[in-house]
């Protein structure tokens, strides 16, 4: 089913955000204290071992509330890298 791929795509691209989360939290980069980076590397791992515990409801919730801000947050980093991402997007 068409659905079916949607949401497979979307799975895949938030494990890709969780596994570049983690490995931004490695290497020091500093993430802003608000937003939910430890979820989002646990949703991570749900979907890398435990895909069929992953729930639509929440992958939705994820897609429309919790990612626009972590995408501001990355935007502001790559923008001035020693702001800690907390400026503004122009």
């Amino acid at each position: 089913m068409q659905e079916d791929a949607v949401i497979d795509g979307v799975a895949m691209c938030l494990l890709r955000i969780g596994e570049s989360v983690a490995r931004l939290r490695e290497s020091g980069t500093a993430l802003r204290g608000d937003l939910p980076w430890e979820a989002m590397i646990g949703m991570r791992n749900t979907i890398a071992h435990g895909y069929h515990r992953l729930s639509l409801r929440i992958l939705h919730r994820v897609v429309r509330q919790d990612l626009p801000l972590v995408i501001e947050h990355v935007r502001n980093l790559i923008e001035d890298p020693d702001s800690g991402g907390s400026q503004k997007i122009k």
